[in-house]
């Protein structure tokens, strides 16, 4: 186990979370203060239609102050969430055809560190960007919320995918050592190694089952998934 361990530390995965980001941040430091305040008051500012001002407004700050993979982790999800909210805060109609330098070139240059385009992806939606409700309590769905959040259910929507990758995360080990049996032609292991995938994916199953419980339908496609678009491409998914 500490082999397996040592492999998976390589690659910034744990046992416990899998490919989520143990113990993600959820504020830069001071100096990053503007970008905190932007990040924290999104919803109400895409309800009131202030975002593209609040965001002409920023200073243009020193993206290279940011220090390791989980500052860099957050500057992305706040950089990406107040990015998309600037181009799709109307809707399709009226869409920018640029976005300012005081958010463009931060927001290239953190991509840029951790490999990644500027846009939404999946470290900003889930793997970065969950918390417990109750420090205290257990990492799991009912006692998680986003850092970052959008209108129109996103924090279910992503904690529930947060939940999805927890209970992947047991499967991780039955890959290892599938693998490994398959190296060693161990039959016998290969399959114990597939059939404990077998109930971790209906475990996944399971979790993402609960996406109806609290996910208004209407609400997911006209509020929130506008505000997961590509930059400046219709959003027809």
């Amino acid at each position: 186990m500490a082999n397996f361990d040592l492999q998976l530390n390589d690659f910034f995965v744990s046992e416990e979370c899998g490919f989520l980001t143990e113990d993600p941040l959820v504020c830069l430091p001071p100096y990053f203060d503007a970008w905190n305040t932007l990040g924290q008051n999104l919803v109400f500012l895409l309800k009131s239609r202030q975002v593209r001002h609040r965001v002409n407004e920023l200073p243009l700050l020193d993206h290279t102050r940011l220090r390791g993979f989980r500052q860099h982790a957050l500057a992305h999800t706040l950089l990406s969430y107040i990015g998309n909210s600037y181009v799709w805060q109307d809707g399709e109609e009226g869409t920018p055809n640029k976005v300012p330098k005081q958010l463009a070139i931060p927001w290239c240059a953190v991509s840029d560190y951790l490999g990644l385009h500027p846009v939404i992806c999946h470290l900003d939606g889930a793997l970065a960007n969950w918390q417990k409700v109750d420090i205290n309590g257990p990492l799991e769905l009912d006692n998680l919320q986003c850092i970052i959040e959008l209108p129109g259910g996103s924090s279910w929507f992503f904690m529930v995918t947060v939940q999805v990758e927890l209970s992947g995360t047991a499967g991780l080990k039955h890959i290892i050592s599938g693998l490994e049996a398959a190296r060693a032609c161990d039959d016998e292991k290969v399959f114990e190694a597939l059939s404990g995938m077998a109930s971790v994916l209906d475990d996944m199953k399971c979790s993402l089952a609960r996406m109806h419980e609290k996910l208004d339908p209407d609400d997911f496609h006209n509020i929130l998934r506008p505000l997961l678009c590509g930059l400046f491409l219709a959003c027809t998914f």
